[in-house]
């Protein structure tokens, strides 16, 4: 996917917050290069390197502004009237401490809590979508990209409180997209390698089981309900994934839980065009086993559009399709409103 630095985050970073383009990049985790083309791109004029013969900022001026008074640097360079590059070079040159890195404000990264239902779900999250990386300043960055505002939701719900989050708008193959992301501290360095395999400690209680498959349904599942019959209808649990010992893992938990799930090959890898690699799916389409998964499933989603599709399921166990027609109806109106195309200026 190309990425896209949208004009309105390059003007706010790069003109309103006065930051270089060093520091634009670091932030958007880019290379320089490519915030130089999106400025070329855009027409926004780049500013010229810091005349260093032009002011002579004393020391003791930039201590009475900046130490003692706590101005900030935009404000010391109101004052001294020059630019916010002139003061920040006089600060590094007396060795003044500076409050802040790079002009971007440092935010706390709280340790992970430690329990094991949510570490369960999060392993879920890194088996799905979610991909890891160490950053150039050592924290652990956790992103994805989606085309559902409720998946940015359900992304800030569950990262939020560790580290500070981050998106924009980008264009993917899918057409608009936003790219999330949160940076978190080394707390967090169970999720940074994708395992081969379900963590044997994660079959050994329910609970911690039965969220851990939260988290990958959040990104892998999805709950159908279809027409069967004239006026009957049919419920359907599946998951589909590439990786056939992740969903073996799965099935063998839920056989011996006994919810009855099939797992069978989908598509080939030769049929599979977009990673060339084989689609497994794990499916439950007996009825009082997907209704028994989704009143579990219930207490530890993250995901509104799964939350609310499992609601739906459980509601219209007792109803004709004819009445749960008009529902499916509304719910995939509503399931269109969180599409980025159509919200796209919704998005903060």
């Amino acid at each position: 996917m190309r990425i896209k630095i949208q004009k309105a985050l390059l003007k706010e970073l790069y003109l309103k917050k006065k930051l270089t383009t060093r520091e634009v990049a670091k932030f958007l985790d880019c290379s320089q290069k490519k915030v130089l083309y999106w400025l070329k791109k855009y027409k926004i004029s780049t500013r010229k390197g810091i005349r260093k013969s032009k002011f002579n900022i004393t020391k003791e001026l930039l201590t009475d502004f900046y130490i003692n008074k706590k101005f900030s640097i935009n404000k010391t360079a109101s004052e001294l009237k020059c630019s916010y590059g002139n003061v920040h070079y006089f600060l590094r040159k007396y060795n003044l401490k500076l409050r802040s890195i790079g002009r971007i404000p440092i935010y706390t990264k709280n340790n992970f809590s430690g329990n094991l239902i949510e570490k369960s779900y999060l392993i879920g999250l890194r088996l799905g979508d979610i991909s890891t990386k160490r950053t150039s300043n050592k924290t652990i960055r956790v992103q994805t990209s989606t085309t559902h505002l409720s998946q940015v939701e359900m992304f800030r719900e569950t990262f939020e409180k560790y580290g500070p989050i981050g998106f924009y708008q980008s264009q993917g193959i899918f057409g608009n997209e936003i790219r999330v992301w949160c940076d978190l501290n080394n707390s967090f360095s169970f999720i940074l390698k994708k395992p081969r395999r379900i963590p044997i400690w994660i079959f050994n209680d329910e609970n911690i089981f039965f969220s851990f498959l939260a988290g990958f349904m959040d990104c892998e599942g999805t709950w159908v309900i279809n027409k069967s019959h004239e006026n009957s209808k049919s419920f359907e649990f599946q998951i589909g994934n590439t990786d056939k010992m992740i969903l073996q893992g799965i099935k063998n938990k839920l056989e011996n839980l006994e919810f009855n799930p099939k797992f069978y090959l989908k598509k080939s890898r030769h049929s599979t065009f977009k990673n060339n690699k084989d689609l497994f799916v794990l499916r439950i389409f007996q009825l009082e086993k997907v209704l028994k998964l989704a009143r579990i499933m219930l207490h530890y989603s993250h995901h509104i559009e799964k939350i609310n599709k499992m609601k739906i399921v459980l509601s219209a166990q007792n109803l004709r399709w004819s009445e749960i027609k008009p529902l499916m109806n509304k719910f995939h109106e509503w399931q269109g409103s969180l599409l980025v195309n159509n919200k796209i200026n919704e998005v903060r």
